[in-house]
């Protein structure tokens, strides 16, 4: 699949994915992404109204990206926020709600 122009993180989704937008204006969802990354991406599944892409390289942090605490984060599957920082989570999850 194609590689993407860097995109920034807008926002988490309900099921841990990051959420950005491309310049064709179709939503993104990124795995292990964090609101503010800046990432370039590699395209793993093209919809006509979105696609899922992997990470292809963190261009810069977001201020709220942390060290996950567990050394099985992103192997297990089991968790998809560690890596973003505990207020962060809240706001995401307030914003879900709403």
């Amino acid at each position: 699949m194609p590689h993407q122009p860097n995109v920034t993180v807008e926002s988490l989704a309900y099921g841990g994915d990051g959420v950005a937008h491309l310049d064709d204006g179709r939503v993104v969802f990124i795995p292990f992404a964090a609101p503010g990354d800046v990432v370039a991406l590699r395209l793993t599944e093209e919809h006509p109204n979105f696609v899922r892409a992997t990470i292809e390289d963190l261009v810069e942090p977001s201020p709220d990206r942390v060290d996950a605490p567990c050394p099985y984060f992103g192997i297990c599957g089991g968790c998809q926020w560690q890596h973003v920082a505990y207020e962060a989570q809240l706001s995401a999850k307030r914003a879900a709600l709403v």
